[in-house]
């Protein structure tokens, strides 16, 4: 391995913090049907039978396996092996498991040991340099098509059915595989969505108005909420940066996002487009009339009751949060309630790039490195995630104590949803399963979000949030050339940092509205605009073209 060129990345990854700028393109898919757990033959509508491999395999091997450490997890079971999660993988699968939990910083760390686990369950598009540069690195060892389908048909059959995307997302450009990825069921875009913007359903209801979907609508809501006594600013400066890389309120001045997004495979970055100018003055005047502060610090979800009237909400730990707050009698909140609100539509009612972070799967990979000794052995064990069995597994956990089978379908035991010992919802989760807490090499399904964001709030917000054309704008999670990585790197921190702080100048005044053409575009194109965009377009080109 190039330990001393791994060193040097990895210190820099490290130094410089984590920086993703390419988000994977959302599109649809059909639905996968794996194989059951007694001998796994997995089929796929339209694409034949698939070999199966039976599990419990027959082996006295252990693989090591490295994957992030979780608070959630470890406050309840001590360690990641403890849970009964992590035991049921090793029964199930019939591989002894050793893990080792760390957090990003010391799992950087952990690529420049020479003694490497066998498996690595991680963001593989965090590694220093990207994927291709764990394979040059000797981190990071790819599998071969013929591979896949021998020792890992279950996944290969998803592969198969998926959108084309997702086996780009985990492809190199030679054809190779980087390992396994976490899947969501693509036709179900909320459990890619997960966040979104949301407002005081309450006081939309004492008011006689509609959730607002266009700015008319949501200038009058938080012009209306200036009149209650304790209200601070309707509207947290802190959200304005999600609102805008998610393209939450863009389409009204004819802008898909803040962020980098693509149309028919065309680069854009939304920073550097005219209409951003419009966007960022909008803002301004919110800012001028009292409707936003100007603090740009952390978001404050305590203000979120008086304080003000709308802001960036997650399905679970806001929405969820905030609403079992106010449904305890004691918080005396009354009847407060969170509605998720749609995405600002223009006049002609197209809403942008509504929730750009939509993606068809996710940039955590587990991964087989040079270190494993049965790399047969170590993908069958991977590919059990993907069958019917590993699904369940993955998603609810062990039958009879996290889930039990109700009409053919699993649902979660009161020991998941209304905890003896005062756990949450995920923190008892967490200890069965994988898709609420930390992910892995599996297929998420949208049975186990309809059950984990089960109020009325919550359903509706996985309707409404997913209701969005983002997939024709999503960014692909391209990888970078080698010859390219460095130069990529130090312009694009560059202007990200020059982005963020002007965006704040454009909003409290410190740059008056011309400079956006005087200063702001020509120190962007100083900084290598131009050429962040060709290395981009390039990365994005090889991804399609795989």
């Amino acid at each position: 391995m190039k330990r001393s060129t791994t060193i040097n990345r990895i210190l820099s990854a490290i130094l410089a913090g984590a920086m993703i700028l390419g988000t994977m393109a959302a599109c649809g898919a059909e639905e996968v049907a794996n194989s059951d757990s007694a001998a796994v033959e997995s089929s796929v509508e339209n694409s034949g039978e698939v070999a199966g491999i039976t599990y419990p395999l027959d082996t006295d091997e252990t693989l090591t396996i490295a994957l992030n450490d979780n608070k959630t997890i470890t406050a309840v079971s001590k360690t990641f092996a403890n849970t009964p999660f992590a035991k049921a993988w090793a029964e199930q699968t019939g591989v002894n498991l050793e893990f080792i939990a760390v957090d990003d910083t010391a799992m950087q760390l952990l690529f420049t040991d020479d003694d490497l686990p066998d498996i690595v369950i991680w963001d593989a598009f965090k590694y220093a340099g990207g994927p291709q540069a764990a394979i040059n690195d000797g981190v990071l060892s790819p599998i071969t098509r013929e591979e896949l389908e021998v020792y890992a048909p279950d996944y290969t059959a998803v592969l198969n059915a998926f959108h084309p995307d997702v086996e780009r997302t985990y492809k190199t450009d030679d054809g190779m595989y980087l390992g396994f990825g976490q899947i969501p069921e693509s036709e179900y875009i909320a459990l890619r969505n997960t966040s979104g913007m949301g407002v005081r359903g309450d006081w939309l209801k004492e008011w006689g108005m509609e959730v607002p979907d266009t700015i008319e609508e949501l200038e009058a809501y938080m012009m209306k909420s200036l009149e209650i006594p304790e209200m601070e600013f309707p509207f947290q400066s802190a959200a304005v940066n999600s609102v805008s890389i998610y393209g939450y309120w863009t389409a009204p001045f004819g802008l898909v996002a803040a962020a980098p997004y693509q149309i028919n495979g065309e680069v854009h970055l939304g920073y550097a487009e005219p209409e951003y100018k419009d966007y960022l003055a909008w803002l301004r005047s919110l800012a001028e009339r009292g409707l936003m502060d100007t603090s740009f610090t952390a978001i404050d979800n305590a203000v979120y009751g008086s304080k003000t009237a709308v802001t960036h909400f997650a399905i679970g730990g806001g929405i969820g949060t905030a609403m079992a707050y106010a449904e305890d009698p004691s918080s005396g909140m009354g009847d407060f309630e969170i509605v998720p609100m749609p995405s600002l539509k223009s006049e002609e009612g197209w809403a942008g790039g509504y929730a750009l972070d939509s993606k068809p799967a996710q940039s955590r990979i587990a991964w087989i490195t040079p270190a494993c000794e049965n790399k047969e052995l170590a993908l069958q064990f991977l590919n059990y995630g993907y069958t019917e069995a590993g699904k369940l597994l993955f998603n609810f956990g062990i039958e009879g104590e996290s889930y039990t089978m109700e009409s053919g379908e699993p649902v979660y035991t009161d020991w998941i949803t209304h905890n003896p010992d005062g756990l949450s919802m995920q923190q008892a989760m967490g200890q069965y399963n994988r898709s609420a807490v930390g992910g892995g090499p599996m297929i998420q399904t949208y049975d186990y979000a309809k059950q984990y964001f089960w109020r009325p709030q919550q359903q509706l917000a996985m309707e409404v949030w997913s209701q969005n054309d983002s997939h024709n704008y999503c960014m692909p999670n391209f990888i970078v050339a080698d010859e390219y990585a460095a130069e990529y790197a130090k312009i694009g921190a560059d202007i990200a940092t020059y982005v963020a702080e002007s965006r704040v100048k454009f909003v409290n005044g410190d740059f008056a509205m011309d400079d956006f053409e005087n200063v702001y575009i020509p120190t962007l194109k100083e900084m290598g605009l131009d050429r962040y965009l060709e290395i981009i377009q390039e990365a994005c080109d090889r991804f399609y073209a795989r």
